[in-house]
């Protein structure tokens, strides 16, 4: 089972925000979102601006 991960980075390339989702429709929503209206915008716990989106597709691994 894949999971898809939508990645917000800051200017130097470093992880600004990050979110897991198993369906591709709801991280494609997200993905638009973060690239359209936070642009820019000063988010995440270090307080670092956006800069672009990315999404990735990876294999699920269960916790359990």
């Amino acid at each position: 089972m894949k999971s898809h991960v939508v990645i917000g980075f800051d200017a130097r390339d470093h992880i600004v925000i990050g979110k897991v989702f198993e369906d591709l429709s709801a991280a494609n929503e997200y993905h638009h979102y973060l690239n359209t209206k936070m642009i820019g915008k000063i988010i995440g716990r270090e307080n670092r601006q956006l800069d672009y989106a990315d999404i990735f597709e990876m294999d699920y691994v269960s916790i359990k």
